[in-house]
């Protein structure tokens, strides 16, 4: 009887072993789009902001995961928290990262599998629809040598950069009096601003003071980072208060190839009397602006920066205009050029007039 119950148990034990294993190997076998049922459902993209949209025509997106392939963890998969785009399906949520082409699937149930698979081309079909991704840093040489000049501003700015068909955000926060402070991200709102139907990237940022005590010197706390696509953005700082914080809009600086423009932004309405804030990049350290009406020139001036090229100078002045005869028009700085003394359009940025 103990041999006919011991071996009622040890088959008892073999076929839980080999059931395990079939279910191993039925799990493993599995692609993603089985896994997660993305075929089943409706698939929606977003970032790890919590920006999501639905995937109007899934099948590329569907053939891109159905390639992917599983593999062991490798250990370096980007956190959920810093994945570029997660997919939502049916039975839970892919954390694509786009740097090791890595799909790391997390099961409603809280399972994880991690695959590895290219889903730019089909994220790049839905650009339109996506927010962009924000990657801290600037593959940009030039430019991240620019940066202890730029970043040394008075107030806080924003200034958005298109370089050889890359893009790149750079935010500061103005000088602040010691050192230790930082600038945080804290999300991206993705979607139309009020009044618009144009989607638009909303960063908001926390400028935190250091929490004991630094040098007594001015500095200039920024974050600059590479932009997936050309989208409008907006800044904004959370500034606190004695009541807790509320939000302050941080201005859109507009840059050109060796003149930006802090003050006035584009759009803005000109009076009579107009201060003009910006960094130039000049032969000599000098420039011309003009503003006008479509019409006439309203008001013109010699600019001469702080510093020449190639160094990045500060200008700040002022202007008197006269009345217009229209109401839009354009700030333009002009510069000469060191080969044959013609005229340079540096940078155009549009405005309107009104008001005194």
């Amino acid at each position: 009887m103990k041999k006919k119950a011991s071996w009622l148990s040890a088959t008892l034990v073999a076929m839980a072993v080999l059931c395990f294993s079939v279910s191993l190997v039925a799990c493993a076998s599995k692609d993603l789009v089985s896994l997660s049922g993305a075929s089943k459902g409706r698939i929606y993209v977003g970032d790890r902001w919590g920006n999501s949209v639905p995937v109007p025509e899934p099948q590329e997106l569907l053939n891109a995961l159905k390639a992917a392939k599983p593999v062991k963890d490798p250990g370096d998969v980007k956190p959920e928290t810093e994945a570029d785009y997660v997919v939502t399906t049916e039975n839970g949520k892919i954390y694509y990262d786009s740097a090791g082409k890595y799909l790391a699937f997390v099961s409603s149930q809280g399972t994880r599998r991690v695959f590895q698979g290219d889903l730019s081309a089909a994220l790049k079909s839905l650009a339109s629809l996506l927010p962009p991704v924000f990657t801290p840093g600037i593959d940009d040489k030039e430019l991240e040598s620019w940066l202890p000049s730029l970043t040394r501003t008075a107030n806080p700015v924003a200034m958005f950069f298109e370089r050889g068909g890359k893009y790149f955000l750079v935010v500061c926060g103005g000088e602040v009096p010691t050192a230790g402070y930082s600038l945080e991200l804290m999300g991206v709102v993705w979607g139309p601003a009020a009044g618009s139907n144009v989607n638009r990237a909303l960063l908001k940022f926390n400028l935190r003071p250091p929490a004991g005590d630094e040098a007594k010197v001015a500095s200039y706390p920024y974050q600059a980072y590479t932009v997936s696509a050309k989208v409008p953005v907006e800044v904004e700082f959370e500034v606190p208060t004695g009541t807790g914080e509320k939000a302050a809009r941080v201005p859109m600086a507009s840059v050109g190839q060796n003149v930006i423009l802090f003050q006035p932004e584009a759009g803005s309405v000109l009076t009579e009397r107009v201060r003009l804030v910006g960094k130039a990049r000049v032969w000599e350290a000098t420039l011309m602006v003009e503003i006008e009406d479509g019409h006439d020139i309203l008001g013109k001036k010699t600019v001469t920066a702080s510093a020449g090229a190639p160094e990045w100078g500060d200008f700040d002045v002022w202007m008197d205009l006269k009345a217009p005869t229209n109401p839009f028009g354009s700030i333009i700085f002009t510069t000469s050029s060191p080969k044959d003394g013609s005229r340079v359009e540096e940078l155009l940025v549009p405005v309107m007039f009104g008001g005194k």
